[in-house]
């Protein structure tokens, strides 16, 4: 038993470090063939000069002067452009690498981390009372009842953080864009919620995984995925391992994430 999900950021599914590490190769790549088509020209226009030069008739010292200058003068124009180029495109990195640099050391600083724990489980509804109730995999028992077994697992978050994390929506994999699931969670403070887990009769070794969308005081928008192991066939022996929060934008900047 294995349920997918898709976590989505403003219904546009947010993009991996994959991803991100794609269009960075890209972009160098651009820049590289950038370079190599400016040296191509160079090369070109050199050549055409050097072959224009041996059809020019020189009559005096002043022509013969400036003839063999104009090499040189055009080498010094494609060379200072070419190095213009390269220290322009050295500072644009070095202020971005230092930017983001700058920007990761205060995210470090104020980002939150929330730690997930089952604290009750059962086969009764009661232990959902006062919480939020997430369903999970009611479309994956194919509405065969009699196949069907009703989990309730009481989870507990925990935020060990550096900062206070408002919670945003739940990706439980029942829904495209996840579940609203506001609540404001201070640091050394925790929230709880409910799953109901459709499963089948043999839950051993199974896992549930689902994740959670929060921001912090900066509004830096993070993804924290999380999976649920049923180790035994005891439904109440699971364990929960939690993930590292995935920083994917900030809430006032979605395109420049």
């Amino acid at each position: 038993m294995k349920n997918i999900i898709s976590s989505q950021r403003f219904g546009i599914p947010f993009e991996k470090k994959e991803k991100r590490k794609c269009k960075i190769v890209f972009r160098i790549l651009l820049v590289i063939f950038l370079l190599v088509f400016l040296c191509g020209v160079t090369i070109l226009v050199q050549t055409f000069i050097q072959r224009s030069i041996k059809n020019l008739a020189v009559t005096n010292d002043l022509n013969a002067t400036w003839i063999s200058s104009l090499a040189s003068y055009w080498g010094g124009i494609i060379g200072g452009l070419i190095s213009g180029l390269l220290t322009v495109v050295g500072v644009i990195l070095t202020i971005k690498y230092y930017r983001d640099s700058d920007a990761t050391k205060n995210r470090v600083i104020h980002m939150p981390f929330l730690k997930m724990e089952v604290i009750g489980c059962t086969d009764e509804e009661i232990i959902a009372n006062g919480v939020n109730l997430y369903e999970i995999n009611s479309n994956t028992i194919n509405n065969d009842v009699s196949n069907e077994k009703i989990l309730y697992y009481r989870m507990k978050l925990w935020n060990i953080g550096q900062g206070f994390a408002n919670t945003l929506v739940i990706y439980t994999g029942e829904t495209f864009g996840g579940i609203a699931y506001n609540e404001l969670i201070q640091v050394n403070d925790s929230g709880e919620f409910c799953f109901k887990i459709h499963a089948g009769n043999d839950i051993c070794g199974g896992e549930i995984s689902f994740g959670v969308s929060y921001i912090d005081c900066m509004t830096n928008e993070y993804i924290q995925s999380y999976t649920i192991y049923l180790e035994g066939k005891d439904f109440g022996n699971a364990k929960v391992e939690n993930g590292y929060p995935v920083f994917i934008g900030q809430t006032h900047a979605i395109d420049k994430s």
